[in-house]
């Protein structure tokens, strides 16, 4: 039985890639319109390191609710309701 190749292959960019784009999207998320119709920032703390990051990640609104879908290790810090703030057109 031969098996078949995944559909779909999770690929993460580089991390000096990232250390350059991140905060270059956090910059213009909060100062480029074009930026904001499809950026948000999110502000939170680390379960379990405490560190307080500022991830800037793409959305969509559906319904009227912003919808953030990912297979990132980030998410995890939200399991157990975390305190978070979000950096939605460019206010807090």
């Amino acid at each position: 039985m031969t098996t078949q190749p995944e559909l779909i292959e999770r690929i993460h960019p580089p991390r000096a890639l990232m250390r350059m784009v991140n905060p270059l999207m956090r910059f213009l998320s909060q100062r480029i319109a074009a930026v904001r119709d499809f950026v948000i920032v999110l502000h939170y703390r680390g379960r379990r390191s405490g560190r307080h990051y500022d991830l800037p990640v793409g959305y969509r609104l559906i319904d009227g609710r912003i919808i953030l879908l990912t297979n990132s290790g980030w998410r995890h810090n939200f399991r157990e309701g975390s305190r978070i703030e979000v950096t939605y057109h460019g206010r807090r």
